[in-house]
């Protein structure tokens, strides 16, 4: 954590706070602007958050901010805030979780959190340079992450609030359009979904470590959290097996990643011979990537994936298709405790050919299984029902074959 203080500030003595003392007042915007690309400089981490000093945030803000890095793609990431005032859901009608929204106008740069590249580009923007000012960060910043054609994300309920006097340290009065949404400091819906032998906590926060490291500037007198990832009972992996599938894998990927639940992406390229590693690498800080150093089919690399992941449920997808959104929650929200498998109806577009296949659904009904597959591959199977040792003697995963086990 770096604190960037103007002159009267209150000193800090933290281990973990680093104070960098300006020797004359810079004003709001440019006090940003000077941590922002000193940040940039001084920190190496693919996140950077961005705070401003009188910030106060709910309990699990810090696994509500990882969840949207995990969530969401990067390469068009403008922002993720963590304060979420009324005035920018106006066109947005009442649902929670993180939202995508797209104004040019957003109030509220309370606490931004950027990618190394979406903060690059905010500084080299032609709203930045022009800027002479001191105040309305939130304006320019959002008029540049909307001509860039960047994405910014908002939570409902809001994880932060102000706590200063009126809506800001600079005084304004309060507006009820600045109010934060449904804020409370109490709300705890990414932790409650944690398994609570996996959470430590440090005065009654929760301890977090983020998977993706984030560069942080705040204010003097705020907790800084350690953070323990943990893994929750709606865990999923979507294993992708791919052999030259190029042309169709990004579009495979993106609709994960637009998915209204988070998923955990890995990508196993059995040796593909075309483009595919090209067009991985625009994921490389978004999705996992295993290469197999010669071809095995698709039954290895679907054993691969399941191999490597953690999570309670493993999906295996066709790299060669594209799936609804809610594809992921339709599934998880028919499983139980004692479930193995949830499948569905479902249709898919396939994109060599553009035709649509929908797939019936049958109830389930072990007999009928040896006769006939109703089941489809891309099913949600808890990991802890796969045969992972009789799939490695064998060619197990082929999907009818997996059902019947």
């Amino acid at each position: 954590m770096q604190l960037f203080a103007e002159p009267g500030s209150t000193a800090v003595n933290r281990t973990d706070v680093v104070t960098y003392a300006n020797g004359k007042l810079r004003g709001a915007w440019h006090n940003w602007l000077e941590a922002a690309k000193s940040m940039l400089v001084k920190s190496d981490s693919p996140f950077i958050l961005l705070c401003e000093d009188d910030i106060r945030l709910a309990r699990c803000a810090a696994y509500g901010l990882q969840a949207a890095i995990d969530r969401f793609p990067h390469r068009d990431w403008g922002f993720a805030s963590l304060y979420t005032p009324r005035n920018n859901l106006t066109n947005h009608r009442s649902q929670s979780g993180w939202l995508s929204v797209r104004s040019p106008a957003l109030w509220g740069a309370l606490a931004w959190c950027f990618t190394r590249e979406s903060l690059h580009a905010v500084l080299g923007s032609e709203e930045a340079a022009a800027h002479r000012g001191d105040r309305d960060t939130d304006l320019i910043v959002s008029q540049a992450i909307r001509r860039l054609d960047r994405r910014t994300y908002f939570h409902v309920p809001s994880l932060g609030a102000h706590a200063g006097a009126g809506i800001s340290s600079l005084g304004h009065a309060p507006k009820e359009a600045s109010v934060a949404v449904e804020f409370n400091v109490n709300y705890r819906g990414y932790v409650d979904r944690a398994e609570p032998t996996q959470l430590t906590t440090r005065k009654d926060s929760p301890s977090f470590t983020p998977r993706h490291s984030l560069g942080t500037t705040a204010a003097a007198g705020q907790q800084t959290n350690s953070v323990t990832c943990c893994t929750r009972d709606d865990s999923i992996t979507v294993v992708i097996p791919n052999y030259n599938c190029g042309d169709y894998l990004q579009a495979c990927i993106d609709s994960f990643q637009r998915q209204t639940i988070d998923c955990e992406i890995v990508v196993v390229d059995d040796a593909s011979t075309d483009h595919s590693l090209e067009v991985l690498r625009k994921y490389e800080r978004e999705i996992r990537v295993i290469r197999h150093d010669r071809n095995r089919g698709a039954n290895r690399a679907r054993l691969t994936g399941a191999e490597q992941s953690r999570s309670t449920w493993v999906v295996f997808a066709d790299a060669d298709a594209v799936y609804s959104p809610r594809f992921l929650a339709a599934l998880v929200g028919r499983t139980d405790g004692t479930a193995s498998v949830a499948y569905c109806g479902m249709r898919r577009r396939l994109l060599a050919s553009g035709r649509e296949q929908v797939i019936g659904v049958c109830d389930f009904d072990a007999e009928s299984l040896w006769w006939n597959n109703y089941i489809s591959m891309c099913s949600l199977v808890r990991r802890t029902a796969l045969p992972l040792d009789e799939m490695a003697r064998t060619d197990f995963l082929e999907d009818w074959r997996l059902w019947l086990h």
